[in-house]
């Protein structure tokens, strides 16, 4: 239990990113955003003491729009999606299109106690710990599949001072991985962003 619950607080973390992005522009600045967001990143995971509970892929790379990596690929639209390097996360893009405000981050974790028959518990705690926050309303939970595994979608809304930011999770257990996709956009842009993530999800394969 003291292993979800950390993990659930590395994804609370994670929600602010979005929120805070600046829009991309030049790569150079692109690059010097990425640098600040990991030092952040780093700082934050050293504080919960995240990186010692929570055994994550590092291995990803995204190339000829496809993000490959030791337990997973998906393809990504790479006139869409800029690819970024956070130390906490396996995975996690940054949603350029029209300089909007969006990512896209995946964490997965395995362990022999991680069993698919519990995924639902794991939604509960999810659900509990992303409402504990204070600043986050839970919206709607649905079963859904990805990869043809049974899954969770929960859905949330968090108020942010430059507007509301949507944020969707997908949970799924597979050979004693769990797996969590947690995509987030401010309102404005959130189902343009969806689309794009509805279509990286449908290609989304798990090794």
């Amino acid at each position: 239990m003291k292993r979800i619950l950390v993990l659930a607080a590395a994804l609370v973390i994670s929600f602010s990113f979005a929120g805070c992005a600046e829009k991309i522009g030049k790569s150079s600045s692109s690059k010097a955003d990425s640098s600040n967001a990991k030092t952040s990143s780093s700082a934050a995971s050293k504080e919960s003491g995240e990186n010692d509970d929570l055994p994550h892929t590092t291995d990803g790379k995204l190339e000829s729009d496809v993000f490959d990596c030791s337990l997973y690929t998906f393809n990504v639209d790479t006139s869409k999606w800029l690819n970024t390097t956070y130390e906490s996360l396996d995975c996690y893009l940054q949603y350029i299109k029209d300089n909007s405000h969006g990512s896209f981050n995946i964490i997965s974790t395995s362990d022999d106690e991680i069993k698919e028959e519990e995924l639902a518990e794991y939604v509960n705690v999810m659900k509990e710990t992303n409402e504990s926050a204070g600043n986050i309303t839970f919206n709607s939970e649905e079963e859904t599949t990805l990869a043809d595994i049974p899954a969770y979608r929960i859905c949330f809304t968090q108020k942010q001072d430059d507007g509301d930011l949507e944020t969707e999770q997908i949970l799924c257990i597979k050979d004693n991985k769990l797996f969590i996709i947690t995509y987030s956009a401010l309102s404005d842009y959130f189902e343009q962003m969806k689309t794009d993530v509805d279509t990286m999800l449908k290609s989304f394969k798990i090794k």
